[in-house]
């Protein structure tokens, strides 16, 4: 999928930065924003006939939202029940990318949480809603921590969980090899390395392998779920 084929649709309850976004989206030459909310509900229901490729979310709704129990990740739920194929981009105050670990690795394909105050960076939201449209995961390269914050037990190696982090922010293979200063071959045997140790099959039709590795890199850098 190109960006020329993605329809988007907007929740989010402040509605400066509801203006702002969809404002900014719809002056891109190759995205669709079909509808903006203020309430879950009124997504929602729209959805059948919106059909969206992306849904951008605000993780902390409304009152009226929250009162009813539901936050932007219930709604990326929901939506993902009626649309499988919806990517979906979380937009947060709060640093903590967690909430996307708990994502059994079936469901986790085609998820992003991003820092609201990145959001005026285009190249991040552009390359979030790229991500997740084609299935990927990506978290804000901001919160990925460097080596020295890395768990220090971890089935992985320091070079392995490196690898793994930049890959979490949709980096492609040749782009972490560029960041770290390391061959894109070094890059692909760390991969394959960490996959083998995380007994993850890179062969098995079934499984995204880089989704379940930048799965396992958010649960060991989050440490035990509550």
């Amino acid at each position: 999928m190109t960006l020329a084929d993605v329809r988007v649709v907007i929740l989010e309850d402040e509605k400066l930065f509801r203006d702002l976004l969809g404002r900014f989206l719809t002056d891109q030459p190759h995205l669709h924003v079909v509808s903006t909310h203020d309430t879950a509900d009124s997504l929602l229901g729209l959805l059948p006939a919106t059909k969206p490729n992306v849904a951008i979310l605000d993780l902390v709704l409304s009152d009226h939202d929250t009162q009813k129990g539901i936050d932007g990740f219930l709604v990326g739920c929901h939506i993902r029940k009626a649309l499988p194929t919806c990517g979906i981009v979380l937009l947060s105050n709060h640093a903590d990318p967690s909430i996307i670990a708990r994502l059994p690795d079936a469901d986790a394909s085609g998820w992003a949480y991003l820092l609201k105050r990145r959001v005026d960076r285009v190249d991040t939201l552009l390359a979030a809603i790229t991500a997740v449209a084609r299935g990927d995961v990506m978290i804000d390269p901001t919160l990925i921590g460097t080596s020295g914050d890395l768990p220090t037990q971890s089935v992985l190696t320091p070079h392995q969980m490196r690898v793994l982090s930049l890959l979490a922010t949709g980096l492609s293979n040749a782009a972490i090899a560029e960041e770290l200063g390391v061959s894109t071959k070094s890059v692909e045997h760390a991969i394959g390395g960490a996959l083998q140790r995380l007994g993850i099959s890179s062969q098995d039709p079934t499984v995204n392998a880089r989704v379940a590795a930048a799965m396992a890199y958010l649960r060991i850098a989050a440490g035990p779920l509550q």
